[in-house]
């Protein structure tokens, strides 16, 4: 990451600011350790400071007009991270450093807006450097491969051999080396004299430099062989384990997909598949393109960026397709998976009534339902079937609807089937939908509000959302997120005899840190709210005394429950209003990456929170 600065004040400097990681970083980039010289000019009153960073698509400049103190300021930081690098660039001072002179780079706009300060600091801790922190190569992800360069300084060193094993300083036709991937391991860096651009290779790795001029040395030790060399050279390839390339190599694109993915209605006349591929670095490519079900393929090599096709034939009506799509640059290849659904022949059953799959769905529910279409709009014949048999339905030349179908004598606890059979006459669908009902005295409700409020955006409406987000508020510019949820229980009598309750709410996901056995508590709040229109600015407070509390699961996909039992009691029984409950994680994170829970809403449609109340009948 270069630097200009040009300042006034009798003096002018010219800062060239490379981070020197290791002995093989100058040959990369192709700069000196000197980083610094004066020269005499004018007295000017402003510095006019220059960031250029290489960004995706080459240099990027930002120039800013600052003080004279101000630049200079810039220029000190820039010397004392320097400084730090160099007596030991793993300590946390050099650590610190970075991120004070990243941070400086941003106060005073020298980063360019299509780069960000993680993009700044990573280019201060690549991961090649990672080997001088005695990590393991095995820890290194394995981008491995071949990479070369004609015309280029090279540097290789560390557990290996050198054959010959002893180069003086003279030209030669050629030699190779061998390299071994373990602690200290074999690191090799190459950097073209005509370009700029180079590579690293770290680990197990082979060789070849030809018509090398330079200096190179094998020595025996008690660990095995280790072996140094430096020079010039026509030609350099290098085969190892990990390869990082300057600029780094960026991985293919794809997109303009067509179908779009997700769509429907597709004719079943569809000929060809399309999409357009695209290289940041302007490298070749070469694409495969497979189908399922099969409907075609096709495949491309040394292809430049642009719009490809792939035929396709045979495709059937209500059918789901999927295409695959892998584009490789011969470093890095990307992988796209795309469907899109034909148009529907058949009959279309939907929104089955109870859902598929529910449970807890009460005994005395008088009926089920389902909608019905046919997309010519043909008259049907229908049929429905219960198992165990608790009602049935048959109809003919019936038009497209909702239709209830009559049920009665259902049993608690009680796993129950229900097919429906459709034709139009030519196309024929059927569809089988489960669900279980609750056991004996218990009924299940399910929330008439839930949302969540956030102290990040005080102002925002969560309602719609599929997730509720849990998270403690931290330290610092952090941020909380707090549930709030409500059920309408005015259809239980105020003599039942509540047995139990318990609030059941589904965890999704986490992110961060994982959460898991952090203390969840949750209160009885004092006034109404709905969810749409509830946010932190105007969420009503809640009772000081916390109605239960639980510990956060292991991992996601698990079921949260609290003990309501004592609040239910009292709003079931008219001691207090039923404004429903808000949930806390209220165990304090004194760092940054504070967990934060994602829990299903009502909107998410499957899992939802619900409310169970024993009864004693």
């Amino acid at each position: 990451m270069p630097i200009k600065i040009i300042m006034s004040k009798n003096w002018a400097f010219i800062v060239t600011a490379l981070i020197i990681f290791g002995s093989f970083a100058p040959s990369i980039y192709g700069y000196s350790n000197k980083t610094d010289y004066f020269e005499s000019v004018n007295v000017q009153d402003e510095t006019t400071l220059k960031c250029y960073a290489l960004g995706r698509y080459g240099v990027e400049e930002t120039e800013i007009t600052l003080s004279f103190e101000e630049a200079e300021r810039v220029y000190n930081k820039l010397k004392e991270l320097q400084v730090e690098m160099n007596l030991n660039p793993f300590s946390e001072e050099a650590q610190k450093a970075k991120v004070e002179y990243v941070d400086l780079l941003a106060e005073k706009d020298l980063i360019h807006n299509s780069l960000t300060k993680d993009d700044y600091l990573s280019l201060l801790n690549s991961q090649w450097y990672n080997v001088r922190k005695k990590i393991p190569i095995n820890d290194l992800p394995r981008n491995g491969g071949i990479a070369s360069s004609f015309i280029c300084s090279v540097t290789s060193g560390g557990m290996g051999t050198l054959l010959p094993p002893f180069l003086l300083p003279r030209p030669r036709i050629g030699l190779s080396w061998i390299g071994r991937g373990v602690y200290d391991a074999a690191a090799t860096a190459v950097g073209s004299l005509l370009l700029a651009r180079g590579f690293m290779a770290i680990g197990e790795q082979t060789g070849i430099a030809l018509g090398f001029t330079g200096v190179g040395l094998t020595y025996g030790t008690p660990f095995g062989p280790v072996y140094g060399l430096a020079g010039y050279a026509l030609f350099v390839t290098v085969n190892a384990e990990y390869i990082e390339t300057f600029p780094p190599n960026f991985p293919p694109e794809i997109s303009d997909e067509n179908p779009r993915t997700g769509s429907s209605n597709i004719p079943v006349s569809l000929s060809e598949l399309s999409f357009r591929i695209n290289d940041p670095n302007g490298d070749r490519m070469s694409y495969t393109v497979t189908t399922d079900p099969y409907i075609g393929s096709g495949s491309g090599n040394l292809k430049s960026n642009g719009v490809y096709t792939v035929p396709v034939s045979n495709l059937q009506g209500s059918t789901e397709y999927k295409w695959y799509v892998s584009v490789s640059d011969g470093q890095d290849t990307t992988e796209k998976t795309f469907s899109f659904t034909t148009v529907f022949d058949a009959p279309i059953i939907s929104n089955p009534f109870p859902s598929d799959g529910s449970d807890n769905v009460q005994v005395d529910i008088s009926h089920l339902s389902f909608t019905l279409s046919d997309p010519q709009g043909d008259l049907m014949d229908v049929t429905v079937e219960t198992q165990p048999d608790i009602g049935s339905y048959s109809g003919s030349n019936v038009n497209q609807g909702t239709f209830n179908i009559p049920v009665s004598g259902l049993e608690y606890f009680t796993d129950y089937k229900w097919y429906v059979n459709v034709t139009d006459g030519v196309h024929w669908k059927r569809e089988i939908f489960t669900f279980t009902t609750l056991p004996k005295g218990v009924i299940v409700l399910y929330p008439m509000d839930d949302s969540y409020v956030s102290s990040r955006i005080p102002s925002q409406i969560a309602g719609e959302l599929t997730y509720l987000a849990i998270k403690n508020g931290g330290s610092g510019n952090n941020w909380a997120a707090q549930p709030v949820i409500k059920f309408d229980i005015s259809s239980i009598s105020s003599k039942a005899d509540i047995k139990s309750a318990t609030l059941n709410i589904f965890y999704r996901d986490y992110g961060d840190n994982n959460p898991s056995g952090r203390e969840l508590t949750i209160y009885r709040l004092k006034g109404d709210w709905n969810e749409d229109t509830i946010t932190w600015d105007n969420m009503p407070v809640h009772h000081n005394e916390v109605t239960s509390s639980i510990y956060a699961p292991n991992s996601p996909s698990n079921w949260m429950q609290w003990d309501v039992t004592s609040d239910a009691q009292d709003v079931i029984t008219g001691q207090t209003e039923n404004y429903g409950w808000i949930i806390k994680d209220e165990q304090y994170w004194g760092g940054s990456g504070i967990p934060g829970m994602y829990c299903n809403s009502k909107e998410y449609g499957e899992n939802i929170p619900y409310l169970e109340i024993g009864i004693d009948e």
